[in-house]
């Protein structure tokens, strides 16, 4: 019932409260407790914890844990003027209902709050957040938003998506565009990425340029070159439950160009599906990931190394063309 009313939730929600009645841990036992709220005069009612007067009948009330205890704090937003109050955290004006603006919210379990929660299905709106030299960390709602342009991580450490099957980026397919992490200790996660990457380019549809960097449960579909890619740069990067869906190219691309090969990268559970020439080309350190050609792929794990517990499944030309390290006993 907490998530269903934004309070403290780990996804952002749309707000859809318009009945009285309140659940969230306002007393941080970790349980919820039931809450109502009288818009006649504004009062909360707090079972077993507390009374109070905060907001009135023009505002919608809601929960959620704004200054990162653990706790939920009474909150309201009024709608004529787009006023948002936490009580005793923060209050100010964001947003324009009048002009069709749709209201969320995000949370980390009680961890700290997402610096700037995008609005759904703007993709200049996302472009400016990701591009923000202003906050560390974004959450992107489900929703569909397309880009006509790239985007330069150059300060955003932390992009949160709400599902990889619910947040997706779509990049105009006739450009060559594509999501370039810049940002040292990035964490990219739940995130969908359709139609990105560049021709006759080593450029994915997400390109790591930065050390510390992360990529978990993200999803990359019909790039037009690799559908993720690093560089030499990219000291200590890692890939944790990642697909890539019919790229031109490649699934995954590493440095393989560049001497001395990047040697730090990390890929657990990751998949290359579908893909034109290879699912995993001068990749290092791969654990539990396969590939599947479905007789579109020439070749499996090309000139990757130290591999392990890696299948690979109806591919043309190879399976483990030029890769060293490989646990033969656990490869297939």
């Amino acid at each position: 019932m907490r998530k269903s009313l934004l309070a403290a939730a780990t996804l952002a929600v749309f707000i859809t409260l318009a009945g009285p009645i309140q659940a969230a841990d306002f007393d941080g036992d970790n349980r919820d407790d039931v809450a109502v709220y009288r818009p006649s005069n504004g009062q909360w009612t707090i079972r077993g914890f507390t009374r109070m007067y905060f907001g009135t009948s023009a505002d919608t009330p809601f929960a959620g844990d704004f200054d990162g205890d653990g706790i939920a704090d009474p909150a309201y937003h009024r709608e004529s003027n787009g006023f948002w109050k936490a009580k005793g955290v923060t209050q100010f004006y964001f947003g324009n209902p009048g002009a069709g603006d749709e209201l969320v919210s995000g949370g980390s379990g009680g961890q700290r709050l997402y610096d700037y929660v995008v609005k759904p299905g703007d993709g200049y709106d996302l472009e400016a957040a990701l591009e923000s030299d202003t906050y560390d960390s974004v959450f992107i709602p489900a929703g569909e938003y397309g880009l006509p342009l790239t985007i330069d991580v150059n300060h955003v450490t932390r992009i949160t998506g709400e599902s990889a099957e619910k947040t997706i980026i779509n990049f105009a397919s006739q450009y060559q565009l594509r999501l370039n992490i810049n940002s040292e200790g990035c964490q990219l996660e739940n995130i969908k990425f359709i139609n990105g990457g560049a021709e006759s380019s080593d450029l994915g549809t997400v390109h790591i340029d930065a050390k510390y960097v992360s990529v978990r449960n993200c999803r990359s579909l019909d790039s037009r070159y690799a559908g993720f890619s690093y560089t030499s740069n990219a000291d200590y990067v890692s890939f944790i439950d990642c697909i890539a869906d019919n790229a031109a190219h490649s699934g995954f691309v590493g440095s393989g160009n560049l001497n001395p090969r990047e040697e730090s990268a990390r890929f657990t559970n990751c998949a290359a599906r579908q893909c034109t020439y290879n699912g995993f080309v001068y990749c290092n350190n791969l654990s539990s990931c396969y590939v599947w050609g479905a007789d579109e792929t020439d070749y499996g794990f090309h000139v990757c190394d130290n591999l392990a517990a890696c299948h690979v499944l109806d591919c043309t030309e190879g399976e483990y063309e030029g890769c060293s390290k490989r646990d033969h006993d656990s490869c297939d």
